[in-house]
């Protein structure tokens, strides 16, 4: 059973209070990052999503039983990724792939079998249900529907998406981050007011998938670190309006 390629991961490059984040300490009570122990958890773990897969394909046969697949969708959505040895993490929250790379999946009348890599998030699930309904979207719902992506349609208006971490899980630090499909940019804070900037990350996820190499820093990347600041204070503002 292969291991993550950056479980040695020594976080050079990221802000140090992730060597004493819980994700780490916990990791390291597990046994981590040796491979042995990294092996036995993701046993564990894969044992459990295989009985759920058991209990989904009960649900599947029931409804398939009641005559009811011509008018059921079903959407099944995880609340968040897992680290099973990545950076030398486990559990959840941190703002990098394997931690906020959800699954989703969408079965249903007139669906065809495939996969689809665009960036969705949980808000588009109930744009997508009152699609589904035929109803009318509210001009206020932050989410898209997905219906174009079910129907095979690939005129996604969706470039990136904004990861929100602000709250203090076992000891995290809050962050934002901007994810699109070739860069990851993350904005460290120094408290809660999400102004003072502690540290900031970004990974060339098509050179570098697995986030060892921080490029915040480097003079080649300086205007996309711009760019990412620039949205990131845009979607800071656009918080603040909504709390007023």
């Amino acid at each position: 059973m292969p291991v993550p390629p950056n479980h040695l991961d020594n976080l050079q490059g990221k802000p140090t209070y992730l060597h004493t984040v819980r994700n780490r300490t916990q990791a390291m009570k597990y046994g981590y990052p040796d491979s042995l122990a990294i092996q036995s958890h993701t046993r564990d773990y894969y044992a459990v999503i295989s009985e759920m897969d058991r209990f989904l394909g009960k649900l599947f046969n029931k409804i398939d039983t009641l005559g009811l697949n011509e008018n059921t969708y079903i959407i099944f959505m995880s609340d968040n990724g897992w680290m099973l040895g990545d950076h030398g993490f486990t559990s959840k929250v941190l703002p990098y792939l394997p931690s906020t790379h959800v699954p989703l999946w969408i079965k249903g009348p007139n669906i065809s079998p495939g996969y689809d890599s665009s960036i969705v998030t949980n808000l588009d699930i109930f744009p997508t249900v009152l699609s589904l309904a035929e109803q009318i979207i509210p001009e206020n719902i932050h989410g898209l529907s997905l219906l174009p992506l079910i129907q095979g349609k690939k005129d996604w208006t969706r470039k990136y998406l904004v990861y929100e971490g602000l709250g203090t899980y076992g000891g995290g630090k809050y962050n934002i981050s901007i994810i699109g499909p070739s860069m990851r940019f993350i904005e460290t804070y120094v408290d809660d007011a999400l102004e003072a900037v502690s540290f900031q990350e970004l990974y060339n996820l098509q050179s570098d998938p697995l986030e060892l190499v921080n490029l915040a820093d480097s003079v080649n990347y300086k205007d996309i670190v711009l760019e990412m600041q620039e949205r990131i204070s845009n979607f800071k503002s656009t918080i603040i309006k909504q709390d007023q």
